[in-house]
């Protein structure tokens, strides 16, 4: 694996793959390349909530996104809808703490399948008749 430092803040990993930097780590190195852009161009990022500067995606960048609300005691600022999260423990058991990652994580890559199978669950429920009782849930892919 090779590694470049690219400033202070971020390792540049590269292994051909992709696979040995998470995506955090890569999600900041974007950042903080593009926020050393705007600072070198005089430029700020205008989006629809206004505009943003090179420090403030640079310190975004920094806390990987952990800003002052992760710690915090207050209802989720951002609520995710028709994502699934991890699930229960093997004891199925499931603590609802922004700390707990295995269970509570988002996770929209299986969101699909699902989605998919609820739909067909569906259309077979609307053309039930009698005749389709004993017929198998068939998946193709």
């Amino acid at each position: 694996m090779a590694r470049t430092w690219i400033g202070p803040q971020v390792v540049y990993c590269t292994s051909g793959n992709g696979t040995t930097c998470s995506m955090s780590r890569q999600q900041r190195f974007l950042l903080t390349m593009y926020s050393d852009f705007l600072q070198n161009s005089n430029q700020k990022l205008n989006c629809h909530g206004g505009s943003v500067d090179h420090e403030e995606i640079l310190g975004f960048a920094k806390s990987q996104g952990y800003d002052n609300w992760y710690g915090r005691e207050e209802p989720n600022p951002n609520v995710l809808v028709g994502a699934l999260v991890g699930g229960p423990d093997c004891q199925d058991n499931f603590t609802d703490l922004r700390n707990n990652y295995m269970q509570t994580e988002a996770c929209t890559y299986n969101t699909a399948p699902l989605v998919g199978v609820f739909a067909k669950l569906l259309q077979m429920e609307d053309q039930k008749s009698h005749d389709d009782l004993n017929q198998p849930l068939v998946a193709s892919f």
